[in-house]
């Protein structure tokens, strides 16, 4: 959100200049489910139209903050490591400020959230692949056992109000 990156802009300056506009939308394509080299115009045009609604996240702050204190309360990541903002960044598909390999602390506990969260990126058309393993790569964990443990089960009610679990 720009608003956020340049705070009261507006006071500052009549102008803004956007630099990176071609790299945000080249990562953006990136972590879409389209092959573009492949792609009909039909399916070109539909990622452009999404790539202009888009907002910056795929996940609000106040989501992924609310989900982060449920895995801090129960010490599923350690977070002096793992902050909220890291934590944001890293579910939205963005490279975290500092290393978060050594976050995860209970390494079966996460995978339920983490597998509920891929499943509304997948909702969103988004490359559920591809953030799964850039998530897995920034907190040092196993692709396949977000599918493998991130199912329904009693250790993991403490999340099911949080996703709507019933």
């Amino acid at each position: 959100n720009l608003k956020d990156l340049v705070p009261d802009m507006s006071s500052s300056s009549d102008t803004v200049i956007l630099d990176c506009l071609t790299v945000m939308a080249n990562n953006l394509i990136f972590h879409s489910d389209v092959d573009v080299e492949n792609a009909t115009q039909a399916e070109i045009d539909s990622l452009e139209k999404r790539i202009l609604e888009m907002d910056e996240d795929i996940f609000k702050f106040d989501y992924t903050y609310e989900l982060w204190k449920i895995l801090a309360e129960n010490e599923i990541i350690n977070i002096e490591i793992l902050t909220k903002e890291n934590f944001h960044l890293i579910i939205n598909n963005r490279n975290p400020k500092t290393d978060c390999k050594k976050s995860v602390t209970n390494r079966t506990l996460i995978n339920f959230p983490l597998n509920e969260l891929s499943k509304k990126v997948k909702g969103l058309k988004l490359n559920k692949d591809k953030w799964v393993s850039h998530v897995c790569s920034l907190l040092d964990l196993n692709k396949g056992s977000i599918s493998k443990h991130g199912y329904k089960k009693d250790e993991n009610k403490i999340f099911y109000d949080f996703f709507c679990v019933k």
